[in-house]
């Protein structure tokens, strides 16, 4: 066996607490970027369409 896998397989396995917690903390960063990400984009698609159709372009008026 290497000897950097002997190494990396002792320091994972002596700081098992501060393992699981730096890998919740990175899987929560990511999570937390992916659905921001979605709900901006959803977000602007959305305002961009009320936008788009509540607005008229031109106003039609009787002369008076």
């Amino acid at each position: 066996m290497n000897i950097n896998r002997k190494i990396a397989g002792v320091l994972l396995t002596s700081r098992l607490r501060q393992l699981l917690v730096a890998v919740l903390s990175v899987t929560f960063g990511i999570s937390m970027y992916v659905f921001m990400n979605s709900f901006m984009a959803g977000v602007n698609d959305q305002q961009s369409e009320i936008a788009f159709t509540s607005m008229a372009h031109k106003n039609l008026q009787r002369p008076v």
